[in-house]
């Protein structure tokens, strides 16, 4: 990878970052997935873990191209560009479906 793609991936990031920070200031439930991500990885990993997030939320990055299910050697491969373990993305994924679960859960109520 040259200098000038990993400039280029590198700005992507951080607007996905920007971009997740104005979404957690408008919505609780961005908020408290958020705040678990902060919590649960060092300050090393974090933003990356956040990318992964914002990918898995919005469907784009390296998940757009993985149609409705998402198998273990996917995950594996796409976590090695975003630095994780599998273990931490499934973390984040099962994270982010029980926050939203527990929301949905609560609007019916």
């Amino acid at each position: 990878m040259g200098r000038q793609e990993r400039r280029a991936i590198s700005k992507l990031q951080k607007r996905r970052l920007r971009w997740l920070e104005k979404l957690r200031k408008r919505d609780s439930i961005i908020d408290q997935v958020v705040a678990q991500i902060e919590e649960d990885f060092d300050e090393e990993e974090v933003n990356m873990a956040k990318v992964f997030f914002v990918d898995y939320l919005t469907d784009s990055g390296l998940f757009a191209d993985t149609g409705e299910e998402l198998y273990l050697p996917q995950l594996g491969k796409i976590c090695k560009e975003y630095g994780l373990e599998v273990a931490d993305a499934m973390l984040i994924m099962d994270m982010a479906e029980d926050i939203f679960s527990a929301a949905e859960r609560g609007d019916k109520s």
